[in-house]
């Protein structure tokens, strides 16, 4: 019951993706040959299920946020590959739908805030306008739109995902 998820009482920084990104600084602080170009590759797991999320992220958002659509799914067992997660998304109460769609958007918050500090280290360093950087996401989560959950369709919600480039050799102008 992934979807439901919890409010973590890990904090933040004990989390697997605060554990990923305090080793992403270690090395652009202490292991990387500051002679040469170098490479760094962070993959964040969040926002995936299980919604475990810090509470301090989930506090950023306030449920009423999240009331604005009842979501009534149509479900038919066995015909889509998706079905276990309607049939579980089926079975949680509005409020816990609700409390699906705040925990993913505090944990794409989580994401950002740990993102922001390796662009903050890079700033720090003065190797930021030096830097080629992106970001990107594998997939979205329907989250109950179209009465789909999980990223098993093509529509926005599962397709749309951040696309960010910036850096060394990108035009100010856009890409």
């Amino acid at each position: 019951y992934g979807y439901i998820g919890e409010t973590s009482v890990v904090p933040s920084e004990f989390h697997f993706e605060g554990w990923l990104t305090k080793q992403a600084l270690k090395f652009l602080e202490n292991q990387r040959d500051q002679t040469r170009p170098f490479f760094l590759y962070l993959s964040l797991d969040y926002p995936h299920v299980g919604l475990h999320v810090p509470k301090e992220f989930e506090d950023l958002y306030d449920i009423k946020d999240f009331q604005d659509k009842p979501i009534k799914l149509p479900f038919s067992s066995g015909h889509r590959p998706n079905d276990r997660f309607a049939e579980i998304w089926q079975s949680m109460t509005p409020e816990q739908q609700c409390r699906s769609r705040l925990r993913y958007a505090a944990l794409c918050t989580y994401v950002d805030h740990c993102f922001g500090q390796i662009i903050s280290k890079l700033k720090a360093m003065g190797e930021l306008e030096n830097t080629f950087i992106l970001f990107t996401s594998d997939h979205g989560d329907m989250l109950g739109d179209r009465g789909r959950v999980s990223k098993y369709c093509l529509y926005e919600g599962s397709i749309r995902v951040p696309m960010i480039i910036s850096g060394y050799g990108v035009s100010k102008k856009g890409v």
